[in-house]
């Protein structure tokens, strides 16, 4: 399929990038986005970094197979110990950011957006990790796990897998931290491990047996993995925190400043400086069913030129130290090549999950809808878009979804929300740009001046915002009562003052009763939780750098019914 025009024209009114390769078949787009899903799940690349051995990840489970064929080989033990005591604290980072897929009576895969359930085996591994067999390459014969985008970009929702909405409970920081981290979180621990994973690959090589050569391929994949890490580098982590887009750059700066961003020991030695390397830059993805909206990419629009899909995909690989190099020569496979963009015609044909569809306890009031419908025509359409409903369902909160009239221009607005993420990307445009990515380059046109009018983020589409919380860019108000809170004005309802947001915890979105509040869209408040649901793993602690909520004060004057009848038609959106 010819690449469709990734400049940043101006959309039509009314119109979106939903079939985003101009099939103009339902059929052939739902085929499409079907095979996409599953790249999404199960990852495409073999060439992701960090890759753990299946095998040795068993180890967690209580399997013995990898460690069976090496009792007794001098050297087997001291690493066998170490992956002991590694593997669990990674496990334990896994559990608490990913989860299981949801199935029928039948085992097959409930996710949001297709009629039938789909048939995917997920090797017993939650979703956001992908199974690889390797075919090529010194660790041919290995079988490896890695993260895939299913990780940050999906989540589970009341029962249902839904693609595209971005994980409430991940947070990719922690998770590399882990990486990274040995016995006692010393950083050093990767460099120890590689030493011994390599004299025992040379005991191997010595043996010289065929029976090992399962073995040699599991334990040049982790040779691999280790050596990917030296090229990682992160900031400890902070919950609330998603700073992938400070990995990208700081792995970038330990490479050579060329196309294929090459790994040597030289530019290892002596990384480039950049401002990442203390600033914090919240990457928390959007969600997927928005952009088909935009023709200019990331949180504050700088993005354009390029698919951001294979883009992103790069960056996925680079985050986590990987050689990019063969990717290049795998992308230049047709069945490769088909696979990223199936994924790209899923991810812009992302359907939205409509509240009525999850939210069953609690239906939208029409009649308090259509009293929002006005106060959003005010106050919030200019920047949000005019949403206009279709024939035969002109009142607000009937279940069928609006067209979305976006406003293309300005491309983005400061509306004084945390400026961390703008101000950021001059650091990480200064790496990135130089990057070939798979045969493509674009453009990062933000990076202004301090004093530039033309900064700040882009302004999202409020398609099925009920699903999206916690909101802004970087996720700091936990509801949309916080959104439509004004700080510094008094109000009489603490809902809607912004300093009763100053911690709040992510909850698991199981039960739509117990873990959604339906009036405020969102978290449920803290103190309605009990202590141990109160984890500090999923604590955001506002205010803290890069973790903001001020700004966005549109909703300043009105009172509590009529911001609650702005949040019931939010709903319907």
């Amino acid at each position: 399929m010819p690449e469709p025009n990734w400049q940043g024209y101006e959309l039509s009114a009314g119109s979106d990038r939903r079939d985003v390769y101009a099939l103009g078949d339902e059929e052939q787009l739902l085929a499409l986005r079907r095979e996409g899903t599953l790249a999404m799940l199960r990852d495409p690349s073999p060439y992701a970094g960090a890759m753990i051995p299946l095998s040795f990840w068993r180890l967690v489970q209580g399997s013995r197979s990898a460690w069976q064929r090496i009792e007794g080989i001098p050297g087997a033990h001291r690493l066998k110990e170490e992956l002991e005591a590694y593997l669990p604290r990674l496990q334990d980072a896994v559990d608490a950011g990913l989860r299981r897929m949801p199935r029928d009576g039948a085992g097959k895969a409930i996710v949001f957006g297709f009629d039938e359930a789909l048939t995917f085996d997920d090797e017993g591994l939650p979703i956001g990790l992908a199974a690889h067999a390797i075919d090529e390459g010194e660790a041919k014969g290995a079988t490896g796990i890695s993260l895939s985008c299913a990780a940050c970009h999906s989540s589970n929702l009341f029962g249902r897998h839904v693609p595209g909405l971005p994980n409430k409970m991940m947070n990719i920081h922690p998770l590399v931290d882990t990486l990274l981290r040995g016995r006692g979180g010393a950083l050093a621990f990767g460099q120890g491990m590689l030493g011994r994973v390599n004299d025992l690959l040379a005991t191997l090589r010595r043996r010289n047996r065929g029976e090992d050569a399962p073995l040699l391929a599991e334990l040049r994949l982790l040779q691999r993995t280790l050596e990917d890490l030296r090229y990682v580098q992160t900031l400890p982590a902070q919950p609330g925190l998603d700073s992938a887009l400070n990995a990208v750059a700081l792995s970038l700066a330990r490479r050579q400043d060329d196309a294929r961003a090459t790994r040597t020991p030289e530019s290892l030695r002596s990384p480039r400086d950049n401002a990442l390397s203390t600033q914090r830059m919240d990457s928390k993805p959007p969600a997927w069913f928005i952009l088909r909206y935009f023709t200019r990419f990331m949180h504050d629009a700088s993005f354009v030129g390029a698919n951001p899909v294979l883009v992103n995909f790069v960056n996925s690989h680079l985050g986590l130290g990987a050689d990019i190099t063969p990717l290049y020569a795998w992308y230049e496979r047709e069945e490769n090549k088909r696979s990223l963009q199936a994924l790209t015609a899923a991810i812009f044909a992302t359907p939205a999950p409509r509240y009525q569809d999850f939210i069953t306890h609690a239906p939208i009031d029409s009649a308090k809808a259509e009293r929002g419908k006005g106060l959003y025509a005010e106050r919030c359409a200019h920047c949000h878009g005019d949403y206009r409903a279709r024939s035969g369902c002109e009142q607000a909160g009937s279940g069928q979804p609006p067209t979305l009239f976006y406003p293309p221009q300005p491309a983005r607005i400061d509306v004084g929300s945390d400026p961390s993420r703008w101000q950021g990307m001059r650091a990480y445009a200064a790496e990135a740009k130089r990057v070939d990515y798979l045969g493509t380059r674009y453009a990062i046109e933000s990076a202004p001046e301090p004093r530039s009018t033309d900064r700040g983020y882009r302004r999202t589409p409020l398609v099925s915002v009920w699903s999206t919380y916690p909101y802004f860019h970087n996720g700091s108000c936990p509801n949309l009562c916080c959104v439509l809170a004004s700080e510094g004005e008094e109000s009489s309802d603490p809902r809607f003052q912004r300093q009763s947001y100053q911690r709040f915890f992510a909850v698991e979105p199981k039960d739509p009763v117990r873990d959604f509040d339906s009036e405020c869209v969102g978290f449920p408040a803290p103190d309605t939780l009990a202590a141990e649901r109160r984890l500090a793993r999923y604590e955001y602690r506002v205010g803290e750098p890069g973790l903001s909520n001020a700004g966005h004060d549109f909703a300043k004057g009105l009172s509590t019914d009529e911001r609650l009848a702005l949040i019931e038609f939010l709903k319907s959106l």
